[in-house]
């Protein structure tokens, strides 16, 4: 019985991030991560394993305290087939062309 509840719930977990994720209204990067590795069934050393960074950064980065680089997020999120896209946000100050984007110092 304890099976068929797990699967039940790793479905639902995995039509939520698909749903949240097309939508555009994924949580916070710890919550995200932490999701996505449990979709898989996986325990956090097997998925810093499966994905090659350690078990302590996957850790961290699950808690919050942990400074991912883009190369390791892209690492931690290649098993689902995704990438890291950067985009423009719409009314947002454009620094490269903004002729008022330096502070008095001469730095953005």
């Amino acid at each position: 019985m304890k099976k068929t509840k797990d699967k039940i719930y790793l479905n639902k977990l995995r039509h939520s991030f698909y749903k949240e994720l097309e939508d555009g209204t994924l949580g916070p990067l710890p919550d995200t991560i932490r999701n996505m590795r449990k979709i898989t069934g996986l325990t956090q050393p097997e998925y810093a394993q499966l994905v090659g960074v350690s078990p302590r950064v996957l850790i961290d980065i699950e808690r919050g305290v942990g400074n991912p680089t883009l190369k390791t997020i892209e690492k931690i999120i290649s098993p689902f087939g995704l990438s890291i896209c950067l985009t423009k946000r719409a009314n947002q100050i454009n620094f490269a062309t903004d002729p008022h984007r330096k502070s008095q110092t001469g730095k953005y």
